[in-house]
């Protein structure tokens, strides 16, 4: 039998009894921050929300907690995790950074995916990862990394064998064989 969630529950219902909204979004986030470095994506996913339940759009650690929310979206549900980052407002400081973390994080999730013989979601993975590069690219065009983390998405979707991924890239000059 697991303890973990019993911990869990026994972290929030004490951080909440001993200082409110703000120390239980802290707890979920480092509850968040915890699981997502352990792989458990589900949790990691639970404590976010948790955490953004208690937290407005102008609270310091608000983009920080969507963004992982988004980060653990990518391994579970690749067209929610595209969803919740496109629907963050753009006063909330969003930054190309922020898109290419997310890439990365999709592509990886791709990978592992593969792994677990879930081509059909990891295919998803890479699609999903190639619309929020247009999406980026279209949102922050000045931003210079784009052509090279086309390369990178290109070359991962080619060992993956993600087709429709890389028919996505053209668009953005990917040529074939990691080059541009």
């Amino acid at each position: 039998m697991s303890f973990r969630p019993l911990l869990c529950t026994s972290l929030l219902l004490f951080a909440t009894s001993c200082g409110g909204s703000e120390v239980n979004a802290n707890a979920a986030l480092d509850l968040g921050f915890d699981s997502l470095t352990a792989e458990e994506y589900d949790d990691a996913l639970m404590h976010f929300e948790t955490a953004l339940a208690s937290l407005a759009p102008g609270d310091e650690n608000y983009l920080g907690a969507k963004l992982n929310q988004v980060k653990a979206l990518a391994f579970i549900d690749p067209e929610r995790a595209k969803a919740t980052l496109l629907g963050i407002p753009e006063n909330l400081g969003v930054r190309p950074g922020d898109y290419r973390m997310i890439v990365g994080e999709l592509t990886t999730s791709a990978e592992a995916l593969t792994k677990k013989d879930m081509e059909d979601l990891a295919n998803q993975s890479m699609e999903v990862a190639v619309q929020i590069l247009h999406a980026g690219s279209e949102t922050f065009p000045e931003f210079g990394g784009w052509n090279e983390l086309v390369k990178i998405t290109g070359k991962k979707a080619e060992s993956l064998g993600a087709s429709e991924a890389l028919s996505g890239l053209i668009g953005l000059g990917y040529a074939g064989d990691g080059n541009e």
